[in-house]
């Protein structure tokens, strides 16, 4: 049986993975969620607009080009 010492210090291991974790990828990543459901330039505080940008996003001829560029040039490295 372990003692409460070794408990604590299980613990303290596992949590220095999982706070890198949410300190350098969820934490970025659920910001940027959000600011892509807003009209946001960096100079200005961000405004909500609901899905506007992703309306303009699939409206973009460029976008559906890259996309299919990027399916391409993926498709080509990974069967090569």
């Amino acid at each position: 049986m372990m003692k409460r010492k070794e408990y604590i210090w299980a613990y303290l291991f596992v949590a220095a993975p999982i706070l890198g974790f949410m300190l350098f990828a969820l934490i970025p990543l659920s910001y940027s969620v959000y600011v892509s459901f807003t009209d946001y330039s960096g100079y200005t505080a961000p405004v909500f607009n609901g899905g506007d940008n992703y309306v303009k996003l699939v409206k973009d001829e460029l976008f559906w080009k890259t996309l299919l560029n990027t399916v391409i040039f993926l498709f080509a490295k990974v069967l090569r």
